[in-house]
């Protein structure tokens, strides 16, 4: 989904710099919807829901990806008002998912309630709140991790905990940066054939063992 429609719902979990974002429709007690994770300096958990409405509760598989590895685990939510509240409990695993071993026990706690939210669009009418930006480059809302070219953050003073992600123009005299928490910059291309790189403001990226991103002489990205 990278449009928010009207009929969609959408409920959120935010502490600080982290959050938890659900946006679903139902059809005929058909769940489906994304479900998106974004805890400060860990990688971010992003994916689709698929399940049922049962009563004033939502069960559903959720198939993610978290550090370029896919996974798929059952998710509960339970109604409260203008609220859902996610179910944990003891998890099991069968036919490559994690699922939940007794339902009976899953213990809901007020702590992680999602409040609603309005699913607003940013002026492109992406669902940044799912995580979707604007590309000039595709010309399409679309999250980078799905499309880009991964940079994973390198240690050192002052550098992100999270992945970069580029996408290049068909021509590569353009790329498009998604930094965490940034809408995305084009850099331009710059210099010699073999000696070349894209840059903006204070910021380079270069063709080495894949690619490498700097701010001035501080290396903050490497990725192929």
């Amino acid at each position: 989904m990278s449009k928010v429609t009207e009929e969609a719902s959408c409920y959120a979990w935010i502490s600080g710099q982290d959050s938890i974002v659900l946006h679903f429709e139902v059809n005929e007690n058909i769940v489906t919807g994304e479900l998106n994770y974004n805890f400060f300096e860990k990688d971010d958990n992003s994916g689709r829901i698929e399940g049922i409405l049962l009563g004033d509760t939502i069960v559903a598989s959720y198939i993610f990806e978290s550090e370029g590895v896919s996974s798929k685990r059952e998710v509960v939510f339970l109604k409260n008002d203008d609220s859902y509240i996610e179910g944990f409990g003891e998890m099991e695993e069968k036919e490559g998912a994690m699922i939940f071993a007794n339902k009976k026990t899953i213990s809901f706690d007020s702590k992680n309630t999602l409040k609603a939210i309005d699913c607003s669009l940013d002026k492109e009418g992406c669902a940044g709140l799912m995580g979707y930006f604007w590309s000039e480059i595709e010309g399409a809302c679309l999250k980078a991790r799905k499309r880009g070219v991964r940079l994973n953050p390198v240690n050192g003073p002052g550098v992100v905990e999270k992945a970069a992600f580029i996408i290049f123009s068909e021509d590569q005299l353009k790329v498009e940066l998604f930094l965490p928490g940034k809408k995305p910059v084009l850099m331009e291309r710059k210099g010699e054939e073999g000696s070349h790189y894209w840059e903006i403001d204070d910021l380079r990226l270069y063709p080495w063992k894949g690619y490498i991103l700097k701010r001035d002489d501080e290396l903050l990205y490497a990725g192929s």
